[in-house]
């Protein structure tokens, strides 16, 4: 099993925990813009770690993920600038509705509707091109929605599709036993239709104030996930790996 890791903030401290990875490993890194993103990757040595995609993040009034809330023109801009690199490169678009609440009325306007399309368009030319695209999606939201928003696509656009579905949250206020059948239900499903899941989280993200949970939790969800068939597992986020999760995070990469 390969288990990789996401990295929304690439500080020096953080990006530093990748020297822990002892197994196989892609890491997902947030970057603003391209160079930057390509000067954080030339300075990942351990080869354990099999790829590094670029993960696009725009300025939080922009929208900070990417969707068909953001405007035409940044899409546009950051499109061209992905299609533009070598056959390989590797990108990750996370779709989610934008952080700043005020941009929600945008999904009421024509402009909606054609950006979605944009990004259609882009993921379909992305494959063609080479490039190779992953597609991150909220599991929590239902899929018909998803599609509506333009937070989720098919994977007939050759990209692959990633499922956040963090039960750290879940886990205050559901038995363990009820997060832990429902994630294996959704597992068996997951591994049919060739789709990545995400677990976590072991460290806050952008809002600073998400619950996370610990190395028990975390080695019982990637077991469940290996018994369902899964292949690659992704944990949110790199700078919440200690020490303690080396030993059995790398058993579980090679059972």
């Amino acid at each position: 099993m390969i288990i990789s890791f996401f990295e929304e903030f690439p500080v020096p401290r953080n990006l530093s925990k990748g020297e822990l990875v002892t197994w196989p490993s892609r890491l997902f890194i947030a970057a603003k813009t391209i160079s930057e993103f390509q000067n954080m990757k030339r300075k990942i040595k351990n080869k354990n770690i099999i790829d590094v995609i670029y993960w696009p993040v725009l300025p939080e009034q922009e929208g900070y993920w990417i969707s068909p809330w953001v405007d035409e023109d940044v899409l546009t801009s950051l499109f061209r600038t992905i299609l533009s690199q070598r056959k390989g490169f590797s990108v990750m678009l996370d779709l989610e509705p934008p952080k700043e609440v005020k941009l929600y009325p945008r999904c009421f306007t024509y402009s909606f509707h054609k950006k979605k399309r944009i990004i259609q368009h882009f993921l379909g030319e992305a494959g063609e091109r080479g490039i190779n695209v992953y597609t991150v999606e909220s599991a929590h939201i239902p899929l018909v929605l998803r599609r509506i928003l333009g937070v989720s696509f098919p994977s007939r656009y050759r990209q692959k599709r990633i499922v956040m579905y963090y039960t750290s949250f879940l886990r205050t206020y559901l038995p363990a036993s009820v997060v832990e059948q429902k994630l294996a239900a959704n597992a068996k499903r997951w591994s049919q239709q060739d789709i990545i899941p995400a677990l976590g989280l072991i460290a806050p993200g952008i809002y600073k104030n998400e619950l996370t949970y610990g190395l028990s939790e975390l080695k019982k969800e990637v077991e469940i996930l290996k018994k369902a068939g899964i292949k690659e597992v992704i944990i949110f986020r790199l700078g919440g790996l200690h020490k303690e999760h080396v030993r059995p995070l790398k058993v579980l990469s090679q059972q």
